[in-house]
């Protein structure tokens, strides 16, 4: 689905053009989400997944540098082990209370100390 063309003028009288697709629009806040929810793992002491807060074995990855095949999250919950790339986090879907919900995992959210207190 495309977005009603918008118009300008250009130096030499022509009439330019521009049409931008939702698709454009859906990547670049889906770079958005991906960016922010990288940064919050980065900044987590703690990380709440469903109804259980756990230590994560390890986290976090170079928001520059990171791709999406990169393990960004290791921990054990329940006995099994949570296993997370990029990839899989970019999916997440952002939720109003500071949350994500991961289809597979359900629901994360991302606690430093200070949020504890």
């Amino acid at each position: 689905m495309l977005h009603q063309p918008d118009s300008a003028v250009a130096a030499n009288g022509c009439i330019l053009q521009v049409t931008v697709g939702c698709d454009l629009v859906s990547q670049l806040h889906h770079t958005e989400v991906a960016m922010n929810i990288l940064r919050l793992l980065n900044e987590s002491d703690y990380i709440q997944v469903n109804n259980q807060f756990i230590k994560p074995d390890q986290h976090g990855a170079s928001e520059e540098f990171a791709d999406e095949d990169d393990i960004v999250l290791e921990a054990h919950v329940d006995g099994q082990n949570l296993v997370l790339t990029l990839g899989e986090l970019e999916d997440a879907t952002p939720l109003a209370d500071g949350g994500f919900w991961l289809e597979g995992v359900g629901y994360l959210r991302f606690l430093s100390r200070q949020s504890l207190h």
